[in-house]
């Protein structure tokens, strides 16, 4: 006795239409991240093709083409950079191969079923990664302190009164 096959409809994949007031939402992040990013750096490049130097004053410098890059290269200062530059990779290699490594090495033990330890082993790992988010709250509690608290009193200084950051509900949640 033979069934009778089903088919199942084709959906068809929706081409998504690419509105320009997706980019209009964008557009301020794009222009703060132009010029948060890519602006240090534009004038980074700049600066090092004259001879400024930040213990003069801010506009008393003049082009001098690739002359820094010289004497970094081959000048002056190449008995001292072409080595830290090769120690830089190096370094760079081998702390990420080591890191590695020793990291695969801990995860196999510690999935082993036979070793007792190593919950507690799993345990102490968790340290690294909880600690921080202690501090955190800890700190944050000691700055919204109702009575000596930094914030309250810096609110205090400028003649506005103590917030009861931490004690009542509605400035916890804006806390």
């Amino acid at each position: 006795m033979a069934t009778p096959s089903v088919q199942l409809p084709v959906r068809k994949k929706k081409q998504r239409k690419t509105q320009p007031t997706a980019y209009l939402f964008l557009l301020p992040a794009l222009i703060t991240i132009g010029i948060l990013s890519i602006g240090p750096i534009i004038y980074t490049v700049v600066i090092s093709f004259t001879n400024y130097d930040s213990g003069a004053h801010f506009f008393n410098w003049n082009f001098i083409g690739f002359q820094n890059y010289y004497n970094v290269l081959f000048g002056q200062w190449g008995q001292y950079f072409l080595p830290s530059i090769l120690w830089t990779f190096v370094f760079a290699i081998l702390t990420t191969a080591l890191n590695y490594f020793l990291g695969l090495i801990m995860a196999v033990l510690l999935n082993n079923k036979h070793m007792k330890e190593s919950v507690f082993y799993r345990g102490i790992l968790i340290i690294p990664w909880a600690v921080p988010a202690l501090a955190s709250q800890l700190a944050w509690s000691g700055m919204l302190d109702y009575s000596r608290g930094n914030i309250n009193q810096l609110l205090h200084m400028i003649g506005i009164g103590a917030v009861p950051w931490l004690i009542d509900p509605f400035w916890a949640k804006v806390a």
